[in-house]
């Protein structure tokens, strides 16, 4: 019975441990022609590797502009509401100083 790898690429031929680029299937090498930890890490080849990077930069400078306008699209939201809080708060002292100068003028009289 094999055993069963978490790497995709590492596969038991012959007893021996080899790994296999997971997209194109060019051999990385074997636990005796290479360093068995650096292997067992490994799963593309050096041109696939390179490619798989590429695509990775580009889907997380993607994710991080969307993320981006997302906070400035909630930080603009929560301006506007207290803009909206101040501008109540800015009515209700004019009020209130209404009624101060109207009691003002009353206790003048």
């Amino acid at each position: 019975m094999e055993k069963k790898l978490k790497n995709r690429a590492l596969s038991y031929v012959d007893g021996v441990l080899t790994s296999h680029c997971i997209l194109c299937g060019s051999y990385i090498g074997n636990e005796y022609d290479s360093n068995y930890f650096s292997l067992i890490r490994k799963k593309y080849c050096t041109k696939c590797l390179a490619e798989q990077q590429k695509k990775g930069l580009a889907f997380r400078k993607s994710e991080y502009k969307k993320n981006k306008k997302k906070k400035i699209k909630e930080f603009r939201s929560w301006i506007d509401e207290q803009r909206i809080v101040i501008q109540k708060q800015d009515d209700y002292i004019k009020a209130l100083e209404r009624k101060i100068d109207d009691l003002e003028r009353s206790n003048q009289r």
